[in-house]
């Protein structure tokens, strides 16, 4: 298969200025912070212990940080992931990206009802186990794919078979800092797809993925943002006095667009 698989990664950090600095960050069970002087930035934890303090992270380039995306070693990556959405995820940056003030790019529905509105009775896969996926059962056929072992999902290495099959898919954002995200994005081709949770970088390079739609959050409160995460908050996060939250749509792609 002929693809660059760090192109996506690449096309996140190259535009990051090397002059950018990170402040502080630190990471707890469900998430990891980076604050630069651009804002905070929020990625899923994907490992469990941390391999850098806030101390560490201080005073280093942002740009570097953010490449740490690219490590196996995924508490690492998530600190890059961090770092990436710290540049990204801000509202001038997502305002000149899409040419749009931030208000006309808020969500306007929950993604549960955008899906019973488009796929009510037909086949949806998770990629993650969101929130809404189990109430969503009674209006679709629905299958969630999850590394963890949790009740009514199914094994993530499922998703070569099962997704080809499906009619809507909605892909876990975390799937950049695990490194599934280019195989994902391969199989979602062809079919309405959607990037989706904080995790998700809000930038324009995204519609080269093939996904229909990416939504994301905007910090509003960076420093209240901060302290949540790091008293080990969870879904506080989204709280309306605390982030935005951001729907871009890309719109149905029929066909791969990237050469990922």
């Amino acid at each position: 298969m002929n693809r660059d698989f760090w192109k996506i990664y690449s096309s996140l950090i190259d535009p990051i200025p090397a002059t950018l600095r990170v402040k502080r960050g630190i990471q707890r069970e469900k998430w990891t912070i980076v604050d630069s002087e651009c804002g905070a930035g929020v990625a899923m934890t994907s490992a469990s212990l941390p391999t850098e303090s806030s101390h560490s992270l201080m005073g280093k380039s942002l740009k570097e940080v953010a490449s740490w995306v690219t490590s196996w070693d995924f508490s690492k990556a998530s600190f890059g992931m961090a770092a990436i959405n710290s540049y990204w995820n801000q509202r001038e940056r997502v305002e000149q990206s899409f040419a749009s003030p931030l208000e006309d790019l808020a969500a306007r529905e929950s993604i549960e009802n955008l899906l019973i509105s488009r796929f009510r009775n037909q086949k949806v896969l998770f990629v993650g186990h969101f929130p809404f996926s189990d109430s969503l059962r009674s209006q679709c056929q629905v299958v969630v794919l999850e590394r963890r072992k949790i009740t009514n999902t199914l094994p993530d290495t499922a998703c070569e078979v099962l997704i080809p099959e499906q009619d809507a898919v909605v892909v876990t954002a975390s799937s950049l800092v695990n490194k599934s995200f280019v195989r994902l994005s391969e199989l979602c081709s062809g079919r309405f797809s959607l990037l989706l949770g904080p995790t998700t970088p809000l930038s324009p390079v995204l519609s080269l993925s093939g996904y229909s739609q990416i939504s994301g959050i905007v910090p509003k409160d960076s420093q209240r943002l901060y302290e949540l995460i790091e008293n080990g908050a969870s879904r506080e996060i989204l709280g309306e006095e605390i982030s935005w939250k951001v729907d871009i749509e890309f719109g149905h792609k029929s066909e791969h667009q990237s050469a990922l």
